[in-house]
């Protein structure tokens, strides 16, 4: 089993990178940081960046993990969505903390705004994970939650159950905020409109598993993707297949359903059960763009996608 963690520069990711190779060995892990950065694994210089991904997946999925600084969409097809794994961070703060990076140890020399008009600087969480959608990646954490995160990763997936470390951090608590001046914030918020919606997202998908894992219960993955008014449809994803409620402005149950659906699209992203997780639930009694959906035997209620 190969998991992907997909390394947001600024996100506590060498800190985790380094208790990965703690806990499973470095030869386990297949590093990709760009063609020309040594770290990077020969194995992804020579077949990946000089051929494909497909050229080197037999091999590439011999490894307990690939990790590095690139987008999630490019080692998917190794190890499905599931098995992915990232953390993201305030997006004013993680720029802000890039910048201050660039300027100590690569020599950038101009000011905030012209860091900022360069794409590759701009809403960068967003460009690292688009393509799915965000609740179906295997693990989400919080950089300014990091020992939360890793209770909840071990707990989820036992194999990477890590120690805790913090290595390339400037400051030395990443709960701690850079000071940003007002002007400068106005950029920063400027820059990032798509990862400030990723970051509430991430948020709230977080609290919601994180409060699963602390009830002890399975945790389940999944978003609502179709409201009407005698129908709701979306997908609940996790190792077994769990049943939705929709909950009625009285706490009654309105209609109950077994996330067993197929989802082809999901199924292509590598999702649990082959795809079989979505639900649909049904009822000609009540209005059901009034009720909540609820996870079964749970306090977990799902997002709208």
């Amino acid at each position: 089993m190969t998991f992907y963690f997909i390394h947001v520069p600024k996100t506590a990711g060498t800190s985790f990178r380094k208790s990965l190779e703690d806990q499973l060995g470095h030869d386990s892990i297949a590093y990709d940081y760009g063609r020309f950065v040594d770290e990077t694994h020969p194995l992804i210089r020579e077949q990946v960046y000089k051929g494909s991904v497909y050229d080197a997946r037999t091999k590439l999925a011999q490894f307990a993990v690939i990790a590095g600084h690139v987008p999630l969409n490019k080692y998917i097809p190794i190890t499905g969505v599931a098995r992915c794994v990232t953390f993201v961070r305030d997006p004013l703060q993680r720029t802000y903390s890039d910048y201050l990076h660039s300027k100590r140890h690569h020599d950038f020399s101009g000011g905030l705004e012209e860091y900022l008009k360069r794409p590759q600087h701009r809403n960068r969480q967003f460009q690292h994970l688009s393509g799915v959608p965000l609740a179906s990646i295997g693990f989400i954490g919080l950089a300014e939650r990091y020992s939360d995160s890793l209770a909840l990763l071990g707990y989820q997936f036992p194999a990477l159950k890590i120690k805790e470390l913090t290595l390339n951090t400037h400051r030395r608590n990443l709960n701690g905020e850079h000071k940003i001046p007002d002007a400068e914030r106005d950029l920063l918020t400027e820059a990032n409109d798509k990862d400030i919606a990723l970051y509430a997202h991430a948020k709230q998908l977080f609290e919601q598993r994180f409060g699963l894992y602390q009830h002890s219960k399975a945790i389940q993955r999944g978003v609502i993707t179709r409201v009407q008014k005698n129908r709701i449809v979306g997908w609940l994803a996790g190792p077994e297949p769990g049943e939705v409620q929709a909950i009625d402005t009285d706490n009654t149950v309105a209609a109950r359903a077994r996330a067993i659906e197929y989802r082809p699209n999901l199924a292509g992203w590598g999702i649990e059960r082959d795809g079989f997780v979505g639900f649909t639930l049904q009822s000609q009694d009540h209005d059901l763009r009034q009720c909540r959906v609820r996870i079964a035997n749970t306090d977990a209620y799902l997002l709208e996608q």
